[in-house]
């Protein structure tokens, strides 16, 4: 694999990393959400 080809895949990997980084915190406050709802019940 050249330097190149490695840049490009690390490239890739960041982008990846930083969507399922947003979708973690959105996953993160919808469970705080429930949790804080079934706590009020």
């Amino acid at each position: 694999m050249s330097d190149e080809d490695l840049k490009a895949q690390l490239e890739t990997l960041s982008e990846e990393l930083v969507r399922l980084n947003l979708q973690a915190r959105e996953l993160e406050a919808t469970i705080a959400g429930n949790v804080a709802e079934i706590l009020e019940s």
